[in-house]
């Protein structure tokens, strides 16, 4: 490659003309690879090749010795600096340079290690590589290991077959023994008040004699649940012959009127329809609908919880006020509670709240018409309007005029 200067020392000019005798004095073809990928690399992107100022005259460089004893280029200087620009000085404080605006001699000497020197070659290793003998050895370690791996695997599939095939033989022979048959009456149940023994064995279907290896215990457990009067229930088993039925039936605290009669539980949760012939001896409930109770909003919620606390005090009771003498009770969320007798048909409104201290004040009232002889034809009894207690007799209704101070309280 040869540097000359086109039209006086306006630029370089890139050439042909360095020969291997120029560059076998000590910089060889690194050197040249190097210099040359630099220039390719910056004409391909677009950008001017950045080379230092050219001095003195010739066609071929001269190598030798710098005062730091590295080898660099005689006839060129190589610079960093960027084209087309002045190199603008900087002051000491900023770092780098000198207080004039020349650069330092261990910065040139940094800048010029980075573009000409390359550290010594490293050496070649002179570790031998192992042995035909050590070569092999490592393959039969290798062949053994996986081999070992191959029969562990097969040895775990063949047991578990084997394990498979017992189990399936052992099902067989017990799903067709006797040691395993139960009864009907080696069943054992519990917790029985409406149902009846041979209503849960039918369901179940343990009214015949089942293999208990081969029973299904989730059918048995799906048939009772639907059964009107279970609320919860229980189906175990115990090899080899037993098998039993845990039974937790409704408790029915009244009869609600949704178009028909169905029995309430002590949650408000209608659970079953009355049928023709039952007569149970229970207050109905009257004043809600069925998407109510169904929804359990909080307007029913506050229903039944009323109904049911003067239920309670009712039920507490020994005389004619007594639960069992109650044949209805009607709520409504604004007017509250009203009650029916089964004697006569009085009616008896109680509005809301204070249930213990208004069933005082009908037991006075009560006993005082009693001894007044006024009884008969008495219609209803309005507790809601304290503290007075208002009485009609008759179908039209004649008021009560007064009640004695006595009587009331």
């Amino acid at each position: 490659m040869e540097l000359g200067r086109l039209g006086g020392r306006t630029g370089p000019v890139i050439g042909a003309g360095f020969g291997a005798g120029h560059w076998g004095r000590g910089l060889g073809p690194v050197f040249e690879a190097e210099v040359w990928g630099r220039i390719w690399g910056r004409l391909l992107a677009g950008r001017r090749p950045r080379f230092g100022k050219i001095i003195g005259a010739g066609s071929a460089p001269r190598l030798g010795k710098g005062d730091d004893g590295r080898r660099k280029v005689g006839m060129r200087q190589v610079s960093l600096q960027r084209s087309g620009a002045a190199r603008r000085p900087r002051t000491a404080a900023a770092g780098g340079w000198q207080a004039g605006g020349g650069r330092t001699a261990a910065q040139a000497a940094r800048e010029r290690d980075g573009w000409l020197s390359r550290g010594p070659a490293a050496a070649p290793s002179t570790k031998p590589g192992p042995s035909w003998s050590e070569r092999l050895s490592i393959a039969q370690a290798a062949i053994g290991r996986a081999l070992r791996l191959v029969a562990g695997a097969l040895t775990a599939v063949l047991t578990l077959a084997t394990l498979l095939a017992l189990a399936a033989a052992g099902y067989l022979w017990a799903s067709d023994s006797d040691l395993f048959t139960v009864r009907p009456d080696m069943v054992k149940v519990s917790g029985l008040s409406r149902l009846t023994r041979d209503e849960i064995l039918a369901a179940a279907g343990l009214d015949r004699p089942v293999n208990n290896v081969t029973f299904d215990v989730s059918a048995a457990f799906r048939s009772l649940s639907s059964l009107p009067w279970v609320e919860r229930v229980e189906v175990g088993r115990t090899l080899p012959d037993g098998l039993s039925v845990e039974v937790t039936e409704y408790r029915a605290k009244a009869l609600v009127n949704l178009y028909h009669l169905y029995y309430m539980d002590a949650r408000g949760r209608p659970f079953k329809k009355l049928d023709p012939g039952e007569a149970p001896d229970l207050p109905i409930v009257g004043g809600f609908s069925s998407d109510e109770l169904l929804a359990a909003g909080p307007l029913a919620r506050r229903g039944v919880a009323e109904t049911f606390e003067l239920m309670d005090a009712l039920s507490a009771r020994t005389d004619e006020l007594r639960l069992e003498n109650i044949s209805e009770l009607h709520y409504d969320h604004d007017r509250g509670l009203t009650v029916f007798t089964r004697r006569g048909g009085l009616k008896i409104k109680f509005g809301l709240g204070a249930y213990e201290e208004k069933l005082r004040r009908l037991g006075r009232v009560l006993a005082y018409l009693k001894l007044r002889g006024q009884l008969e034809g008495l219609r209803s009894l309005n507790l809601d309007v304290p503290p007075r207690v208002t009485a009609r007799w008759g179908s039209k209704g004649r008021p009560l005029a007064a009640v004695p101070e006595t009587a009331l309280n």
